[in-house]
């Protein structure tokens, strides 16, 4: 946020960055973590997931959109990819900003599973996407040329290719579980807080080295997303 006013920017602007220089100080020591995932067997079906998620409008001046993604390859496992920025057109709903953010995650995902099979070490590779816009789901499960986004630009229809070929598939999550919310808005401390754990990796002892399938509330995060419990 700080970049976009870099050339001229303001009394209010010096004071934001102070705090993030504070935010920085204190969080020197964040690291991301990973351990041996004992579930994982060679020759497998393996699925990564990643969240995304997007505001509507949220900057005055430009009216874009922000929005951002992480990408995990394991529950617990520490992020191995995530991105927070905007949209560079203007979405004229938040179900379109949704999509525009949904398509730009899927490439990424698109990318992490193609690199994935040239290892060749699973059998079948793909990735889920956590959306808690069902509007955005939706959209893309019809006829793009038959609704009301049949103006939006044929790039961001490239996740709807990705889900006929089974190499993607879009996941209904609560408002509440999404952790691509870092990545769009400003959030409670608490929720930060919650939400960082999950992507650094802190959810799970790491002392024990191994892949547990205990909820995550149990290894001290405050509480269980609903896409955990099972």
């Amino acid at each position: 946020m700080l970049t976009r006013v870099m050339h001229s920017p303001s009394e209010t602007h010096l004071k934001q960055l102070m705090d993030l220089l504070k935010y920085i100080n204190v969080t020197m020591e964040w690291g991301l973590n990973f351990f041996r995932d004992h579930t994982v067997r060679y020759g497998m079906d393996f699925i990564f997931f990643g969240f995304c998620d997007s505001s509507h409008a949220d900057d005055l001046a430009t009216f874009r959109s922000t929005g951002g993604y992480f990408f995990f390859l394991r529950r617990g496992q520490g992020c191995i990819s995530s991105k927070s920025g905007q949209t560079p057109d203007v979405a004229l709903s938040s179900t379109e900003a949704e999509t525009i953010w949904a398509c730009n995650a899927s490439t990424q995902g698109s990318f992490i599973k193609q690199f994935l099979d040239e290892l060749k070490i699973f059998g079948k590779t793909s990735f889920e996407l956590m959306e808690d816009s069902q509007p955005a789901i939706n959209a893309q499960r019809k006829n793009v040329s038959q609704s009301r986004f049949r103006h939006i630009k044929i790039k961001y229809h490239y996740i709807r290719q990705l889900i006929s070929e089974g190499w993607c598939k879009l996941v209904k999550i609560g408002t509440n579980d999404q952790v691509a919310d870092i990545a769009t808005k400003i959030l409670s401390t608490d929720t930060v807080k919650y939400f960082s754990n999950i992507v650094l990796g802190n959810t799970v002892d790491q002392s024990l080295n191994v892949y547990d399938s205990t909820p995550f509330n149990d290894w001290g995060v405050v509480s269980e997303p609903s896409y955990l419990s099972s």
